[in-house]
């Protein structure tokens, strides 16, 4: 348990029960900045990087474990591991790829919302919320389409209990409707 943050000077932290216990991924990072953080099991930890691309951390043997996890590609936003496993990851540069069964692919900017993604967010009901830089996306039942009135989004947030969604840009704070 716990929640997990990253640095732009090369540490990982976790969150728990009032504790904070950080790890220090200078060495093992060629790029220090992580710009986004998933867990894709337990203690298996997703690292998104600005120029590095996606590393993973293991934590499940007797020391920490750092690997290089996909492609490489470059400039990581944000990153999210969804109830089916797929590995989703959005880029500064080249929009979002997912990686599924070990096999990654490129979803084209232009049903993502463009190049430049900053937020992916998985709801209640299974879908997939993308903030692009031109636009918010939603993904369900394989089919992307655009949120109207939405030209972009930096982060998402659920209400626990009336699951209401919300949206946040440089403009303010939306209430996604229907």
């Amino acid at each position: 348990g716990g929640r997990w943050g990253g640095t732009a000077s090369g540490g990982l932290m976790r969150l728990r029960q009032r504790t904070v216990r950080t790890f220090d991924t200078e060495t093992a990072l060629a790029v220090r900045h992580v710009k986004s953080v998933a867990e894709a099991g337990p203690g298996r930890i997703l690292l998104g990087t600005f120029g590095g691309g996606v590393a993973r951390l293991d934590l499940t043997g007797p020391a920490a474990e750092l690997s290089v996890a996909g492609s490489g590609r470059g400039l990581v936003q944000a990153l999210l591991v969804d109830r089916q496993g797929r590995q989703w990851t959005g880029f500064q540069n080249a929009g979002v790829s997912v990686t599924e069964n070990g096999v990654e692919r490129l979803i084209p900017p232009a049903l993502v919302g463009g190049h430049q993604v900053q937020a992916l967010f998985e709801d209640r009901a299974g879908n997939l919320w993308i903030g692009g830089q031109e636009s918010v996306v939603r993904h369900a039942d394989g089919k992307f389409e655009r949120v109207p009135g939405m030209a972009a989004a930096e982060g998402f947030a659920q209400q626990p209990v009336d699951g209401g969604l919300w949206a946040v840009n440089r403009r303010g704070l939306f209430r996604l409707e229907k």
